[in-house]
């Protein structure tokens, strides 16, 4: 996912997900990204990160989503 890492988590750094790191969105920092399944994050599924679509799918995206993250965070 090197366009992904490239751009869209440039774009996360840049503070394009304020709202993320205002904590509305605690529930997934909190591991639970199951709830994006569940519809607590209707932007997101509705495709406003569009690379998820790009690279075949949410679970695809969870995954690299969550990675990428964890290592900003650190």
């Amino acid at each position: 996912m090197e366009s992904w890492r490239a751009g869209e988590l440039e774009r996360w750094r840049a503070g394009e997900l304020a709202s993320w790191r205002a904590g509305e969105l605690a529930c997934w920092s909190a591991g639970e990204v199951a709830c994006g399944r569940a519809g607590v994050l209707e932007s997101w599924r509705a495709g406003e990160l569009r690379v998820t679509e790009i690279h075949g799918g949410r679970n695809l995206w969870n995954r690299d989503l969550s990675a990428g993250l964890n290592a900003y965070m650190m």
